[in-house]
């Protein structure tokens, strides 16, 4: 699936917005000017953090929220000035070797990227990209250049015309009537069923011995009440057929460990190598991992030497979300890896799925 290119679509996309609060906030946009993300923000529809995980799946490079910009390196702000930080949306944030952090506002521009390099005296290549906020960078200008923020207008009170609502989502159902439950024989087993039935949803999976096939897993992610569940069948499912395999989840666009089944990741490690083109791509990865591939990740994913590996992306609808890395697994062909990908995404979508229908 195709990532959509703008944040709007993406928003709807995931159910973050419906499509009347959009339109309200693209009107506001039009009127004030400014980026979509604000006014998103001005209006209440999303908090930073939605907006900054959102940004962070568009562009699928870490994103930076505003407890990250609170303490940068004096000499590190000194490497570009206010007015050229203003003109560029760009703010530097420390080095990484011969390379610099930098947060940006666009950094799906590359002519922008092409002249913030160039300003900092740097080629492209050399700049590690993080997208921010709008109202975040701003915050953080006035923080660290002293420049005062942008008024903000105030959220006009909307008068909602109801028959345009019924035109773009249609007429709403009348009310259903509230149940009534007799008191009779039959009545009562009813109601004995029903608490048979939903406590004893989980037993209807059967318990089954040895390695999954992709049919048994298939059927036990049907059943998967949560996200973690559905991580920890695809990492059962690979078990058996490797020597180990970890998950790593992704935070706006940041690497953790995926709980108990990954590795202890403090602090901001980024996606390097084999790992970020697996991200980027959102496709399987068959290869031979070195030190090298992998960059910081080899120590906390355990890699000294050479070795086979297969990286399977973790996506709901196209936007990735972690991903399983099984070393020295030898049974599955890209074939089965592509299937079992499809049926772990799947597994995700329908937890998110059911979140919504229960919240």
């Amino acid at each position: 699936m195709t990532l959509p290119r703008r944040l709007g679509e993406l928003l709807l996309l995931a159910g973050d917005l419906s499509r009347i609060q959009l339109d309200r906030a693209l009107e506001r946009q039009k009127r004030h000017g400014g980026r979509l993300g604000s006014h998103l923000l001005d209006l209440g529809l999303l908090d930073e953090r939605q907006l900054t995980s959102a940004l962070s799946r568009l562009h699928r490079i870490p994103a930076v929220g505003s407890g990250q910009l609170v303490e940068v390196d004096r000499a590190i702000l000194a490497l570009i000035g206010a007015s050229d930080a203003i003109e560029l949306g760009l703010m530097p944030l420390r080095r990484d070797g011969r390379r610099l952090w930098v947060a940006m506002c666009d950094p799906g521009d590359p002519k922008r990227v092409e002249a913030a390099a160039a300003k900092l005296g740097l080629e492209s290549s050399e700049l590690r990209l993080m997208v921010v906020a709008e109202r975040t960078f701003e915050a953080a200008l006035e923080r660290h250049y002293q420049v005062p923020r942008r008024v903000v207008p105030v959220a006009e009170p909307v008068e909602v015309d109801l028959s345009e609502i019924e035109e773009k989502e249609g007429p709403k159902p009348p009310p259903l009537p509230m149940p009534v439950y007799d008191r009779s024989a039959a009545g009562s087993a009813f109601m004995e069923a029903v608490t048979q039935f939903l406590d004893q949803v989980n037993e209807r999976v059967p318990e089954i011995a040895g390695p999954l096939s992709l049919g048994d897993l298939a059927w036990r992610l049907s059943a998967a009440l949560n996200e973690a569940l559905v991580v920890e069948l695809g990492v059962r499912f690979l078990a058996p057929r490797c020597k180990r395999v970890v998950a790593l989840r992704v935070e706006s666009g940041w690497l953790r460990g995926w709980g108990a089944l990954g590795p202890t990741l403090d602090g901001d490690w980024a996606p390097e190598g084999l790992v970020e083109t697996c991200i980027q791509t959102t496709r399987v990865q068959i290869a031979t991992v070195s030190p090298e591939a992998l960059g910081r990740l080899a120590a906390p994913l355990a890699v000294h030497r050479e070795e086979p590996a297969v990286l399977v992306p973790l996506c709901v609808a196209g936007i990735p979300e972690g991903l399983l890395v099984a070393f020295g697994l030898e049974e599955l062909g890209p074939k089965e890896l592509t299937a079992l990908q499809q049926k772990l995404d799947l597994g995700l979508q329908l937890c998110r799925v059911r979140a919504r229908l229960l919240s």
